[in-house]
């Protein structure tokens, strides 16, 4: 049977060997440099500061609006699921998701000040009322408990993890047995490197994918977000 490729199954056994030497993949730390720092016209997203920052990350956010909306869609969150964003940026999924869970738990975690304090405010009624807890940190170290989450999404910023392997292992800690993680990873698109950060070309993607089996995640599934055919959803269960 021919899977639809706007979702299907991958196997172990239909990845390349994207992570060898020979293809110029590094073996550890980030597996994808070209991906990091600013594009074109924009700034660096991967670590927004300041006042700038704020407001890079708040306009990036609102022109992905679409895009946050359809990882949750494609998440699948219950209404007493405790979910995690890795990556929060300007807090849009975290609204979505703690919509999707009233009597579950939201947490998030991002790098930069700037964007806590963006996404604070965006979320306020809810970090008040206890249901969302925000905090400033890495994924390579992240602040909870074994077997903590039952759901856990990254909406484009794998490709900024300081060490995607690793830091998969680190996801892969806090993730209850049976839970899953969702890695949203933009496509390249001929905008790329003018009017937005680049995307993951086809090699990339089989890297990503590689890094996922190699972190001990059971099952991957792939699929387009809804209405968002330039986003690939990775979906990895442990």
């Amino acid at each position: 049977m021919v899977i639809p490729a706007f979702r299907r199954r991958v196997t172990l056994g239909n990845l390349s060997h994207a992570m060898s030497a020979k293809d110029g993949i590094p073996m550890q730390g980030n597996r994808f440099p070209r991906l990091n720092g600013g594009g074109g016209l924009l700034p660096d997203l991967s670590h927004p500061k300041g006042l700038l920052g704020r407001y890079a990350g708040r306009a990036e956010a609102e022109c992905r609006e679409h895009i946050h909306r359809g990882a949750v869609d494609t998440l699948g969150v219950l209404p007493d699921d405790d979910v995690l964003e890795v990556g929060f940026g300007a807090g849009r999924a975290i609204r979505h998701l703690s919509m999707r869970a009233p009597q579950g738990s939201v947490a998030g975690i991002d790098i930069s000040e700037a964007m806590l304090s963006e996404a604070l405010s965006l979320n306020r009624p809810a970090v008040e009322q206890g249901r969302v807890d925000l905090r400033t940190g890495c994924v390579s170290r992240l602040p909870w408990d074994d077997g903590s989450f039952d759901k856990i999404l990254d909406v484009d910023c794998f490709q900024f993890w300081p060490d995607q392997l690793e830091n998969l292992k680190e996801i892969r800690r806090v993730l209850k047995d049976g839970g899953r993680v969702l890695l949203c990873l933009r496509r390249e698109t001929p905008l790329d490197g003018s009017l937005q950060t680049p995307g993951f070309n086809d090699e990339e993607l089989d890297t990503a994918r590689r890094l996922i089996w190699d972190a001990g995640f059971a099952v991957i599934n792939e699929q387009h977000c809804p209405d968002c055919p330039e986003v690939c959803c990775l979906i990895a269960e442990k």
